[in-house]
């Protein structure tokens, strides 16, 4: 990892001044001309959103104590530190390509030398990085760097309406709004217009939520709104009621959707440009619109491509016993995309099916009539048994809860498939890759002098190494990442100990059916 020095001399000689570097300064930054130039509105605040969110859930700062107590310390005293995400391998390059304004994802960006607008270029790329890091995989990669250009290219924003996160676990929900369908009232980034871009993922409540559930989606929505978008979620009520969830009880159902939110919220995910929906509210208030939407999704599938969408309930059925309730199910979650003008789909790659059906859809109704949405798909974490593709919620043993204990989690990471020096198919490691690292960016190995001595992680190739070659066993990896995942649970553990009304919730969903149900919709 580059010193501050080093890479303000990289940023100075290659860039004369770039994105990159700005994100780690807090004064003007000097061109290569010697000239102070200030930081740009979005760049300033999109820095100080990151610093934010990644320093308040870390008890402590590249291995040492934060000495600034619940505040996070000015972002010239942070440095690079907290930029670790910058550095991950999934779909963002090194911080130093971020510095130069190029890399993998960054053709066709326009950076030209010498242009005017070549720090807007930047911005867009920078946008598109914290974007694409979130997606195991994007449909299309073009169409996102068009949609980032028509919003965020060859203008200034002004960096007062990002604002930076609050992560209290009593932080207020933004309600939504019938008017719009989920579209904010403050949704324009900048006085000078431009509208954020529109994400939309949708849940079914249907009991327990793991580990990956919150932890993967609050890093996603953090992410996408520093870069400039708006997140709805579908609280899809009515549909855990088709999937027959929690007896098809409603009420049930929705307290289970409240009890998700408050999850979320005790994780630290930022609600300043986020709307919860309920669908059965929604639909009920712009009924003509949804259902002749459904009616005409269903007018113009084959009934064979609904039955391959019918995977997205979560059950493994053979075709002559897929529930009539599927095809509907499927043309409604389809219909949801259009209904809440989403363009972007942020959901996992299990849903992949139904979102390129909208695209089909959207294609052949014509690009006049309905957007078509980029699909951005976040990877499906393995159960932690052999050969369980995903977790499962009617399994308690093959995925951690999020009300687990201490005592919970250090059990189930010990019975967890880990082989020695494997990397493919290894659950524990994972969980260490895409929930320890990008959570709190440390995975801490504690271990006898003689078997190595202590160690930590701040990154994925070191870690990937050191246990490919058999530096690492198994024995030393588990109890690290059962402590990693402690942690990041302790501040839900402790909302719904402090908190009434989470507490109250939590109790009632556990009377509902211990277990839980089965997997979620989306």
């Amino acid at each position: 990892r580059r010193t501050w020095e080093e890479v303000s001399s990289h940023r100075r000689h290659h860039t004369g001044g770039c994105i990159g570097s700005s994100l780690a300064c807090s004064g003007p930054i000097s061109s290569a001309s010697g000239r102070a130039r200030p930081l740009s509105g979005p760049t300033r605040v999109l820095r100080k959103t990151m610093l934010h969110s990644h320093f308040h859930h870390s008890a402590r700062l590249r291995g040492g104590e934060n000495p600034h107590g619940k505040d996070p310390p000015a972002a010239d005293t942070l440095q690079l530190a907290n930029l670790s995400l910058l550095e991950e391998d999934r779909g963002l390059d090194k911080f130093s390509d971020l510095q130069a304004g190029m890399g993998t994802g960054g053709e066709g960006m326009g950076r030209q030398e010498g242009n005017d607008n070549d720090g807007d270029d930047r911005e867009v790329l920078w946008r598109y990085k914290l974007i694409r890091s979130i997606g195991e995989e994007c449909i299309q990669e073009s169409e996102l760097k068009e949609l980032l250009r028509s919003r965020f290219s060859k203008r200034r924003v002004n960096h007062s309406s990002l604002t930076p996160p609050s992560f209290s676990p009593g932080h207020g929900m933004r309600p939504g709004t019938a008017g719009d369908l989920g579209i904010n009232a403050n949704d324009s980034v900048g006085a000078g217009g431009g509208q954020r871009i529109r994400c939309y993922d949708g849940f079914e409540p249907s009991g327990r939520m793991h580990i990956a559930q919150g932890v993967q989606k609050v890093l996603a929505v953090n992410r996408l709104t520093a870069a400039g978008c708006s997140f709805t979620f579908w609280i899809a009520d009515w549909f855990a009621q088709l999937n027959n969830k929690l007896g098809g009880d409603l009420k049930k159902i929705q307290t289970v959707g409240r009890y998700f939110i408050e999850v979320w919220k005790s994780l630290g995910m930022d609600l300043t440009n986020v709307t919860f929906l309920w669908a059965s509210t929604e639909i009920n208030k712009n009924p003509d619109k949804y259902w002749s939407l459904v009616m005409d999704i269903a007018r113009h599938t084959s009934l064979a491509r609904i039955n391959r969408c019918q995977t997205i309930m979560g059950r493994n059925q053979s075709a002559e016993s897929l529930p009539a309730s599927g095809v509907m199910y499927s043309c409604m979650q389809c219909a949801d995309i259009f209904f809440l003008r989403a363009e972007i789909c942020q959901l996992g790659m299990d849903q992949r099916k139904v979102n390129m059906l909208a695209r089909e859809y959207a294609e052949e109704k014509g690009r006049r009539r309905l957007v078509k949405p980029i699909i951005l798909s976040h990877r499906m974490l393995p159960g932690l048994r052999q050969g369980q593709e995903k977790m499962s919620k009617s399994d308690p043993e093959s995925a951690i809860f999020m009300e687990d204990t201490q005592a919970d989690v250090n059990a189930k990471i010990k019975r967890a498939y880990c082989p020695p020096q494997i990397i493919e198919g290894n659950p524990v490691l994972e969980y260490a890759r895409y929930l320890v690292l990008p959570r709190i960016q440390r995975l801490n190995i504690t271990r006898r002098l003689q078997d190595g001595g202590n160690t930590t992680y701040r990154g994925w190739e070191a870690l990937r190494e050191d246990y490919q070659a058999g530096r690492l066993h198994p024995g030393d990896l588990k109890p690290a990442v059962a402590s990693a995942l402690n942690e990041i649970l302790e501040p839900v553990r402790r909302h719904f100990k402090e908190n009434e009304e989470a507490r109250d919730l939590l109790a009632r969903v556990k009377k509902y059916r211990r277990g839980g149900g089965s997997t979620s919709k989306k």
